[in-house]
């Protein structure tokens, strides 16, 4: 019985580490509407909405699923070589398939502007996109690979760092030098490539 309810213990702890980091986020994000709503307006948030939009037909063809497979074998792996090599070729892997995805909106950006936006001046803007969805996308296999090795308080550490250094910037870039739209942009390619 004591171990049965150590182990529930242990994911319960898990869990509220895990998760805390991502509800303290999404608690962030709420309370910066009003700010966002006020520095962005209408037109900037319909801009961002579209943006994601694309950005999320490209996740549909990359897929989340590479790194959790990498999870579903990672523990078949008899030897910790094996298991670094399942790691490594995965994250090779899913470099690929992200650079693969992402170079058609990188060449033809001015074109995704015009049908996604309606214009091609918006063209800049989805290429700011496209390198930070490389930075965030290429980030998810070493992720699930410290979930693998159950180091809750590393990847709350890594969420927190995240939170606090997009938050930073998008006050900076957004709210101190008014760049609106573009400093979101920034912001977030920012933050990729720092995480």
């Amino acid at each position: 019985m004591t171990a049965a309810v150590s182990h529930i213990q242990h994911t319960f702890r898990h869990a509220v580490v895990y998760s805390g980091a991502s509800i303290l986020s999404r608690i962030v994000g709420f309370l910066m509407l009003p700010v966002y709503s006020h520095y962005l307006r209408g037109e900037g948030y319909g801009i961002i909405g579209m943006i994601d939009v694309v950005l999320s037909m490209m996740t549909l063809v990359v897929g989340y699923g590479i790194a959790g497979a990498m999870g579903r074998f990672y523990f078949e792996q008899k030897t910790e070589q094996e298991r670094k090599t399942l790691v490594s070729t995965t994250m090779v892997l899913m470099l690929g398939m992200v650079l693969l995805v992402s170079s058609p909106v990188l060449i033809f950006h001015e074109s995704v502007a015009w049908l996604a936006l309606g214009s091609r001046e918006y063209g800049y803007y989805l290429v700011i996109a496209a390198l930070a969805f490389i930075c965030e996308m290429s980030a998810k296999a070493p992720e699930a690979y410290i979930l693998l090795r159950q180091k809750p308080f590393l990847i709350s550490f890594l969420s927190l760092g995240r939170l606090v250094l997009g938050l930073s910037l998008n006050i900076y870039l957004i709210v101190s030098l008014e760049m609106g739209v573009l400093g979101y942009l920034y912001s977030s390619l920012l933050t990729g490539i720092a995480t």
